[in-house]
Order: C-alpha cells, then sequence, then structure tokens
C-alpha cells in the first residue's frame, strides 16, 4: 500500500503480468513508485487508499475495460483531476476519440517506444503537479481576498461609529463652549480623549497586523527567560490594576526558558493581561503561571496561562476570536480593544512554532493560554542564522563593516547539525576542561568555521554556549530529590563547572541571580528540591 501523498506515484492498470513487470520497471527508472492493478476493481480499491499522481491504464481488460473504469474514475470527486494515459493496441481514431471523451489526456500504442513513455508519463506528471500548485494559489487568493474584503467592512463600520461620537462631541464644545461653565467642559474632553486613546491603539494594532502580513516583521529568537519577561510586561499595567483593585499573581518559576522572539512573546503577554483587566471584575484576581509538559512528539514545551475570574465568554464567540474577518467586532469581549490583539497573538506565537487557545465559563472564568519551545532544532537554528547572515550581507542602508568568511552552507549545515547532537544527546558540556578544538576535532571541521558558526547562530561564543547549557543541566539536576543532598558546589561540579567563581558569574549572567538567591526561591515556592 502507498502513501497517498507521496507525489511521485504512477498506477499501472493491466491484466497482463509481463506489461506490468516491463512498465513497473521504467516507471521506477524514471524516479517514480510504481503502484499495481491487474482489473479495475484492484484499481478501484487502489485508488480509496492511495491518490497517484498519474494512471497508466490498458483498454482492453476483462469485465470493466479501460474505457468504463476511466469514465468511474472522473466520477469521483476525489479522483477526477488524475490524469489518464490509455495503454492501447488499437490506432483506431474512433477508439483514440473516445479515450478523449471518457476523461484520458493521451494514449500510447502498443508495442510503445520506452523513450516516448517515460517522456509522455514526465510531461503530464508536471502539468498535474503546475495545476495542482495553481489552484491551491487560486484558493488561497479566493481566501485571502475574502477576508480582506470583510476585515475591511468591518473596519470602516467599526471606526466610523467612534469618530461620529468625537465628532459629536467636538461640534457641541464649539457651539456651547460660550454657555458652558469650566468644570462641565472637561468631562466632555475628557470623553474625547479617552476615545481618541482607545481607537488610535485600535489602529497601531491594525497597522501592526498589516506589517506582519506583508513580511515586515521579523522574527529574531533567542533564549527567553519567562519569569524575567512576565515582570516586565506586567509593569506597565500597575496603576490600572491598583485602580481596579485587581490582584495579578505571576507563577512562574524563574528557571523556566523559551526558544522565542522576546519582542513577540512580550507583546502576546501585554495584549492577554490587557483583555484579562480590561474584562475581570473589580476586586478579581489575574494570574499568570508557566508550567513545563512534552508534545506527544517529544517535543519539549512551555506553556503559559493568563487567567483572570471575570464573567467569561460566550459560545457562539469563542470560535471567532482568533478570525480576522470577525476579530474586531464588538460583541462581550470581543471588542476593539482585545479582539485583533487577539488575533495578533496568534500571529506571533504560531511564528514561534506555538500554538494559543481558550478555556472560558461564566462560572470559573477565562484562561488564555498558549505554548511554545523550550529549545530550538538544529534545521531553525541553521535557518535563522543563514537568513541573519543574508540579510546582513545584502543589507543595502547598513554595509558590513567587517567581511565575514563565507562557509558553504552543507558545511554549515551539517556541523551544526551534529553541534546540536553532541549539546543534546551527549552533553559534551559535562566533559572536564572541554574546549574548542575538542569539539573541532570530535566535528571533524575547522576551528575558525566552528566558532563563527556557533557565534552566528547562538550570538554568543564557544565558552558562553557551553556554560549556558551546564546551567540548564543544574537547575534540571536541583530540581530532583534524587540530588538534593549535595552541596551547590558539588553539583555545579557534576554539571561541569570546576571553578567556583566562573560559575556564579555565568549563574548570574543567565539566571539573573545568584545560585544561593535561586535557592532560595525555589524553598519559598515550594518547589523540589532545595
Amino acid at each position: 500500500m502507498m502513501d497517498n501523498r507521496n507525489n511521485n506515484l504512477v498506477l499501472i492498470v493491466d491484466d497482463n503480468p509481463q506489461n506490468i513487470q516491463l512498465l513497473a520497471a521504467e516507471v521506477s527508472a524514471c524516479g517514480y513508485v510504481a503502484g499495481i492493478a491487474m482489473d479495475a476493481e484492484q484499481a478501484l480499491e487502489f485508488l480509496e487508499e492511495n491518490l497517484p499522481e498519474l494512471i497508466l491504464l490498458d483498454v482492453m481488460m476483462p469485465g470493466i475495460d479501460g474505457f468504463e473504469l476511466c469514465q468511474l474514475i472522473k466520477k469521483n470527486i476525489n479522483y477526477k483531476d488524475i490524469p489518464v494515459i490509455f495503454l492501447t493496441a488499437k490506432s483506431d481514431k474512433e477508439d483514440i476519440l473516445k479515450g478523449f471523451e471518457v476523461g484520458g489526456v493521451d494514449y500510447i500504442t502498443k508495442p510503445f517506444s520506452i523513450a516516448e513513455l517515460k517522456m509522455r508519463i514526465a510531461t503530464h506528471i508536471e502539468l498535474k503537479q503546475s495545476r495542482d500548485r495553481l489552484s491551491l494559489m487560486n484558493a488561497e487568493l479566493q481566501q485571502t481576498s475574502a477576508t480582506k474584503d470583510k476585515f475591511f467592512s468591518l473596519v470602516a463600520r467599526d471606526l466610523r461609529n467612534p469618530f461620529n461620537g468625537i465628532i459629536g462631541l467636538t461640534e457641541f464644545l464649539l457651539n456651547e463652549m460660550s454657555k458652558l461653565e469650566k468644570n462641565k467642559i472637561r468631562p466632555v474632553i475628557e470623553m474625547i480623549n479617552q476615545s481618541s486613546v482607545q481607537h488610535y491603539k485600535l489602529l497601531e494594532k491594525l497597522y501592526e497586523w498589516s506589517q506582519i502580513q506583508v513580511g515586515n516583521v521579523k522574527r529574531t529568537p533567542s533564549i527567553v527567560n519567562l519569569s524575567k519577561l512576565v515582570k516586565e510586561a506586567s509593569a506597565s499595567f500597575k496603576d490600572e490594576l491598583k485602580t481596579k483593585s485587581i490582584q495579578l499573581v505571576q507563577d512562574v518559576d524563574h528557571a523556566v526558558i523559551v526558544y522565542a522572539d522576546y519582542y513577540m512573546v512580550y507583546n502576546v503577554l501585554q495584549n492577554l493581561i490587557n483583555n484579562s483587566l480590561q474584562h475581570g471584575e473589580k476586586g478579581g484576581l489575574i494570574r499568570i503561571s508557566a508550567r513545563a509538559f512534552k508534545e506527544e512528539e517529544g517535543r519539549e514545551m512551555v506553556k503559559v496561562t493568563v487567567y483572570d475570574n471575570g464573567s467569561g465568554i460566550k459560545e457562539h464567540v469563542k470560535p471567532k476570536l482568533f478570525k480576522i474577518d470577525h476579530g474586531i467586532h464588538s460583541e462581550n469581549r470581543l471588542s476593539e480593544r482585545s479582539g485583533l490583539g487577539l488575533i495578533l497573538c496568534k500571529e506571533f506565537i504560531e511564528r514561534n512554532h506555538g500554538s494559543i487557545w481558550l478555556d472560558s465559563s461564566s462560572s470559573t472564568g477565562t484562561s488564555l493560554s498558549f505554548s511554545l519551545p523550550v529549545n530550538a532544532g538544529a534545521d531553525e537554528l541553521l535557518q535563522t542564522s543563514l537568513e541573519q547572515d543574508a540579510e546582513t550581507r545584502y543589507n543595502d542602508k547598513e554595509p558590513q563593516k567587517k567581511q565575514k568568511s563565507v562557509i558553504p552552507s552543507d558545511v554549515w549545515q551539517s556541523t551544526l547539525k551534529d553541534l546540536m547532537h553532541l549539546l543534546e544527546f551527549e552533553q559534551i558540556y559535562l566533559k572536564d576542561s572541554l574546549c574548542l578544538a575538542d569539539v573541532s576535532k570530535e566535528l571533524n571541521t575547522n576551528r575558525v568555521y566552528l566558532s563563527q558558526i556557533i557565534n552566528d547562530t547562538f550570538n554568543c561564543n564557544f565558552n558562553q554556549l557551553i556554560n549556558e547549557y551546564r546551567i540548564k543541566e543544574f537547575i534540571r539536576l536541583i530540581r530532583s530529590e534524587d540530588f538534593s543532598h549535595l552541596t551547590i558546589e558539588a553539583l555545579a561540579f557534576k554539571v561541569g563547572f570546576y571553578n567556583k567563581a566562573t560559575f556564579n558569574q555565568s549563574f548570574k549572567k543567565i539566571v539573573g541571580k545568584t545560585p544561593s538567591k535561586f535557592l532560595k526561591d525555589m524553598k519559598d515556592y515550594g518547589l523540589n528540591g532545595y
């Protein structure tokens, strides 16, 4: 049984075993995968499980012949676009015309020329794949156009009303200013200001969303300390939290890290906190938490949740929350303040290889959660570094001041993947007196090349990269009860730090606090380990 996603699959339908053997050999020699059926029933069963790029169909078969089978195939919506080439000993014009009438795209007369067979197979597969690409592009363009039209219609409608309000208030002031007392003018001005600020924020989000769509917002991933980021994202809401008497609790462990674009995650957190703040109850609660988990395929992830005990979101609104053609329509929580912001959140999270989702009810409140990867895969690191290198080398506005050595892409890719394997699976950072020369020898690569690859990919030198992995392993071990009997120094030694001063300096730089302060916080939070 063939994989129905194989875009090189060719189905051969012929009742003659010798013909099948010859055709299968030639199809395979052309680089395609041969599927086989000896009658119409087998062919239809095959098509239920597989979608070939081309069908080579014999005309003269017992029972249902090739013409009838082709008609059955073309009547099925799942198979109708698969090109059929007839293989026939008949060369009468009537038979050839009948082949085209029932849906065939070409015919080859027996005995056939191998060169002709190869040429026709390649031509029709290429034509089908080109049609498939065009069809997909057309569908995407139609969807984009429909979404854009709906979106701009909503923008025009939702912006018109507030501006009508602002115009009305300013006309009122112009006409009545001479009659109004001073203390009655101020509330009107405050209303104008508040409305203007709110809708300026909406326009900012519209602009940001448009920049994302045209590719002007570049992703620059790095290792991000979530605890630090949550504190920074929360800081700007201090006054509003106090005014509404809402308590914001940060339940994020100091050791939780993700690999993502710092600005994008910061923007997401600000949008989610603002969303909870705008719709949470006065005197209520907002809690931000982060927990590590593993996906089914084994990828290490972190789930971040922003919870509020507000009124929740209505069921019929939930499916619309992250869709641009609904996102700025005012309804319950789905308003100018939150709708487009949530759409931006979805864009940012998905660009960082995560997902975002919602849990909400009127009785329990609302939790908006998103996931992000802990580590970057070698392929992503390679792609990011190559993009950054290309952007640096070809940026006309900021020409390079220093000429960099050019590393062949195959060397770069191979070296980076091998390095990631040594770090992630063989834990070379635990080795005593590890140096760049040792790793270069292990990878069988030039030391200068390796140094540049590390610097351009991770934005640090070799020793800093190794120390980051050692600190990560230290934090993992320190949270395990199996190592709770060890001192800080002993555990640091176990992960490869043989100098106390280097360990303390590296730990503070990466985690943001000394090891002793980190351990004290772990005790205070009641975490496993020390």
